[in-house]
């Protein structure tokens, strides 16, 4: 009985070193894919804005509302909210990152 709990131990081990292996992937996958998104997002966005009034349409169309002047000489809330369909209250602290 006593050789029982550390063959057990053991095995649980071995099944946390292969879930913080998944997650590993599972995370840099995710990051490589934020990435990929925001690049994208950015060219799309350089094409998008030179077309007056398209992204505030765009935005009143999916009812983002946002501040108008930032800090900031641009103000990617609201796109950000747009493609990720994220809303403005519960994700204001996801967005401002």
């Amino acid at each position: 009985m006593a050789n029982s709990k550390p063959k057990r131990l053991a095995q649980e081990l071995d099944e946390l070193i292969a879930l913080a292996d998944r997650q590993a992937h599972a995370y840099k996958s995710a990051r490589d894919l934020l990435w990929e998104a925001l690049s994208k997002l950015l060219v799309w966005w350089m094409r998008a804005n030179k077309q007056k009034g398209y992204l505030d349409r765009l935005y009143k169309q999916r009812g983002i509302q946002y501040k108008a002047t930032t800090d900031q000489s641009v103000n990617f809330s609201p796109l950000l909210r747009l493609i990720w369909e994220m809303d403005g209250t519960l994700n204001a602290a996801t967005i401002d990152q």
